[in-house]
């Protein structure tokens, strides 16, 4: 088993910082959000080798957003961004070199958050957020206090949202071949 350590280096993902790591393990992902701190903070995803090298942003967001990234299949990151202000959430892909940018869902009056699995703070497990083969994404959408699974094509097209019952709580455990 190989372990990888990282340096927070304050000044360079500040602020609110949630990390992950690449799929192929070569990369280190920063989601910065100024949300619990200073409006100054532009929220973004930077991306750093492991072995050495300094972040690169491969994406900027208002500064009244959250963005939160997760590592999902090879080079491609899933993230969200919910607009605090106008109240607009938004799920894109990205890979970790900054190309192939692609808005895959969004929705008016809502709040995006990948499965939290148990007691973390949202999943960093792959396979919560991308199916095994790699062709569909799930996330959750909270709209007026309720709770939907929404699922697309990782390549884009209409999602489909599942309603989850009132006093339920949706969670991601797995994927099957239907």
């Amino acid at each position: 088993m190989k372990s990888f350590a990282a340096q927070q280096n304050q000044s360079e993902c500040q602020s609110y910082q949630s990390y992950d790591i690449s799929t192929d393990q070569t990369k280190l992902i920063c989601s910065v959000n100024p949300v619990m701190g200073p409006n100054t903070i532009v929220p973004a995803i930077k991306v750093k080798p492991i072995s050495s090298g300094s972040w690169h942003t491969i994406f900027t967001a208002p500064l009244s957003s959250q963005v939160l990234a997760r590592a999902s299949r090879g080079q491609m990151i899933l993230f969200t961004v919910n607009d605090v202000a106008t109240h607009v959430a938004q799920l894109y892909r990205i890979n970790t070199d900054g190309t192939q940018l692609k808005l895959l869902t969004s929705a008016p009056a809502a709040e995006y958050s990948f499965d939290s699995y148990g007691a973390g703070n949202n999943s960093y497990l792959p396979w919560t957020n991308v199916s095994h083969d790699g062709k569909y994404y799930a996330i959750l959408q909270t709209t007026n206090s309720k709770d939907s699974l929404i699922i697309g094509n990782i390549h884009g097209g209409s999602a489909t949202t599942m309603p989850v019952a009132n006093n339920f709580q949706a969670n991601i455990v797995g994927w099957t071949a239907a």
